[in-house]
């Protein structure tokens, strides 16, 4: 189960990046308790697999839908105490938004990750949270975002190309860490994505950004993008819905100064919608994938259920399943 506090927050929020920046002394860090606690747990008496924190409109109305934007932070944001993940990315930045009717109110949550790198268990659990979230509350599933900066933009890469069919829209910025394949490419093409880089950045180069959105365009069968060295270049293709900007300057901090203080980033994120997973048709089969190794024999890679299924576990004694 997911274990939430009732505290709500009475200012609104505005999205914002996770980042390896750290805050100045004239910046306010946002409190970790004016978000609810949000875990994933499953495992019990071990502690959450992945802590996490929800942020919920100040003015929740249940009979209004609401958009989801899921935070992935950077190094500076990782650890166990469900908190810095929070204070490194949501600062008073925030605030300054409050007032601009071009933002709508949105859910906010913001798992952390103990390492600061996004593993492919950590993604399945974050989108099982998002899930939970559509169930506790009146989300719109087909308005599901990921943001995320450094080492989170790139797991926003990676949860991006492994759940295209889920997620709106995905905006990686100063992104690394995912490898560059024309698997990506595929599952990434014709998916919203905007991504950001600047040229001086030190920490990660802006050639893996340039090479993804390239990618993207290769398997489309169009010409790569050149990228100048003298000024900020947007480039935008519409067949793929792509967007990538390019700035001269900013070095690794550009999430927090100057992508998230942009309106129309906000205009495009929240205007991006999913068509959201066909319906199953009548008699059509499924089947589950339980999750885990066999409890029976740890040996087996694999079981067969009575009718000859395979499965990688028949049974997880010591699991609770989310949303039952």
């Amino acid at each position: 189960m997911l274990h939430t506090s009732q505290r709500r927050w009475n200012s609104h929020i505005m999205i914002c990046l996770a980042g390896v920046l750290a805050l100045s002394a004239e910046t306010q860090a946002a409190d970790p308790n004016d978000f609810l606690v949000y875990n994933y747990d499953l495992v019990i008496g071990s502690g959450p697999e992945l802590p996490g924190r929800l942020f919920v409109p100040p003015n929740y109305d249940p009979t209004k839908s609401y958009p989801l934007v899921m935070s992935y932070h950077g190094l500076g944001g990782k650890g166990r105490d469900n908190a810095r993940q929070v204070q490194i990315a949501f600062n008073d930045r925030i605030y300054n938004k409050a007032n601009d009717a071009a933002i709508e109110d949105f859910f906010l949550y913001a798992p952390q990750s103990g390492g600061g790198w996004w593993s492919g268990s950590q993604m399945q659990q974050s989108m099982n949270v998002v899930y939970q979230a559509t169930l506790d509350y009146n989300i719109d599933p087909n308005r599901l975002y990921i943001v995320g900066n450094s080492s989170g933009g790139g797991g926003t890469w990676k949860v991006a190309a492994k759940y295209h069919d889920i997620l709106a829209a995905a905006i990686p910025v100063a992104g690394a860490g995912y490898p560059i394949t024309v698997e990506s490419g595929q599952a990434l093409a014709g998916e919203p994505l905007w991504a950001f880089h600047a040229r001086n950045d030190t920490t990660v180069g802006a050639t893996f950004s340039r090479r993804m959105v390239n990618q993207i365009r290769q398997v489309s069968s169009l010409p790569a993008w050149t990228f100048p060295n003298d000024s900020m270049t947007d480039f935008f293709d519409e067949e793929n819905n792509l967007r990538y900007t390019d700035y001269a300057t900013g070095g690794h901090g550009i999430g927090a100064s100057r992508i998230f203080n942009n309106a129309p980033v906000y205009d495009w994120l929240f205007a991006q919608s999913s068509p959201g997973l066909p319906a199953l048709e009548a008699g059509e089969r499924m089947l589950f994938d339980i999750g885990g190794t066999s409890l029976f024999d740890q040996n087996k890679l694999f079981e067969i259920d009575e009718v000859g299924n395979y499965w990688n576990t028949l049974e997880r004694g010591n699991e609770r399943t989310l949303g039952v």
